[in-house]
């Protein structure tokens, strides 16, 4: 940053009016609604601990394991991350909709 700011002095001091100064606020608002008994671990899966190693099920950990104060009725479609879900068709789905 101090060399940013040695290059560019107006956008260091913008960004750090709009963005680092900012970042004690939000910090506090999460910190304000935020159980911290509700925060979990990932626990890995087993192709390895870290979400990078299986992101299909960290995914699906995220998703699932989202604080309950935050969202009580749990998160309603994903977007609220920034995620995008698909909905895969079954065997099932297809003969019940056949079945129709």
């Amino acid at each position: 940053m101090e060399e940013f700011e040695r290059e560019d002095p107006v956008s260091a001091e913008i960004l750090r009016n709009y963005i680092f100064d900012k970042e004690d606020e939000v910090a506090e608002a999460w910190a304000s609604k935020l159980d911290p008994s509700e925060i979990k671990i990932y626990p890995g899966s087993p192709k390895g601990p870290n979400p990078e190693d299986d992101p299909f099920t960290y995914s699906q950990w995220f998703y699932d394991n989202q604080p309950k104060s935050m969202y009580p009725n749990g998160p309603s479609t994903g977007r609220e991350f920034g995620m995008k879900l698909k909905k895969m068709r079954t065997k099932d789905d297809l003969i019940i909709e056949a079945e129709q």
